[in-house]
């Protein structure tokens, strides 16, 4: 019976595409083969299944806008692209920023995106542009596990960490779904963490701005990000929840909000982001279809 459901469910979604009876891989095929790709119905099914590997570069670059959604423009935009990577990279070398032999990929892209962006024709670099660096940075480190092409990582590093700009206006939206599914999934940990105050004290604008690259540092992630790139912001709101509850134990023998602080401090393990990107994902799939809608609201608990 659940594999029956689970079927018709998929059947009535591919319905809502205009795609029936189709596989999830064979639904996405069938969507970037047209030759103006309808790049909203590929963010709708980016944010509801989790992208095929072999698909995630090409996708990613259609929803970055790094591809145009026409198929002809496709080969052109990509000669393009590369020609300015090595652009930018010969420059690099020539005024001495980079060992064209020995440059580490991360400080190569960077330095690079620091050039694209004018960084090496002022003085002082602007404090916005300092923190995009660091980030993207990070972000190089786990991308370097997922996409292989140096012309791949770099495009899809810049534009992953420029879109989180479009974000900053939800984090309020962000900080609401972390209370309110906290509340949800573990009301213990809620008491306690309301008890100390610690939903004011989340390092929230770290997470937001990296969508958790700085702190659950694996390719892991993938899928959450999948659905970052096509759009939806209120992922990273799970995936605070996700976190919180993963460190549900350690978390409720804290006694002072200070101390909780440090536990977040330091980047997850490798073992801690598997867990907390799979519950995530769980969390998603159960509350993924009414978290747009539904109104993010704290009840009050007895006696408060």
């Amino acid at each position: 019976m659940a594999d029956r459901d689970g079927r018709n469910f998929r059947s009535f979604y591919y319905d809502t595409l205009g795609l029936k009876n189709v596989e999830q891989k064979k639904a996405l095929e069938i969507l970037l083969k047209d030759e103006e790709i309808d790049v909203d119905r590929v963010a709708t099914f980016s944010c509801k299944f989790s992208l095929p590997a072999v698909f995630r570069p090409h996708v990613w670059k259609i929803l970055l806008g790094i591809l145009s959604p026409y198929q002809a423009a496709h080969s052109y935009m990509t000669q393009q692209r590369t020609e300015q990577f090595h652009d930018l990279k010969k420059a690099l070398i020539v005024i001495n920023q980079i060992d064209s032999q020995n440059a580490d990929l991360g400080e190569l892209i960077t330095k690079m995106y620091l050039m694209q962006e004018g960084g090496y024709r002022v003085n002082t670099v602007s404090e916005e542009l300092k923190t995009q660096v660091r980030i993207l940075h990070a972000v190089v480190n786990v991308f370097a596990d997922m996409f292989e092409d140096e012309v791949d990582l770099y495009w899809l590093s810049i534009k992953f960490v420029q879109i989180q700009k479009q974000f900053i206006n939800q984090w309020e939206t962000l900080l609401k779904i972390i209370e309110h599914y906290i509340q949800t999934e573990d009301n213990s940990l809620w008491r306690h963490l309301q008890s100390l105050n610690a939903f004011e004290h989340l390092p929230y604008k770290r997470w937001f701005e990296s969508s958790f690259s700085e702190d659950l540092p694996d390719s892991c992630m993938e899928r959450i990000w999948d659905k970052v790139v096509a759009g939806s912001s209120r992922i990273l709101g799970i995936v605070g929840v996700a976190l919180l509850i993963v460190y549900r134990h350690q978390l409720l023998s804290i006694k002072e909000s200070q101390a909780f602080l440090q536990v977040f401090n330091k980047p997850c393990p490798e073992n801690a982001c598997v867990i907390v990107a799979s519950k995530a994902m769980e969390l998603w799939d159960k509350h993924g279809s009414t978290i747009n809608s539904e109104p993010l609201q704290v009840k009050p608990t007895q006696g408060s």
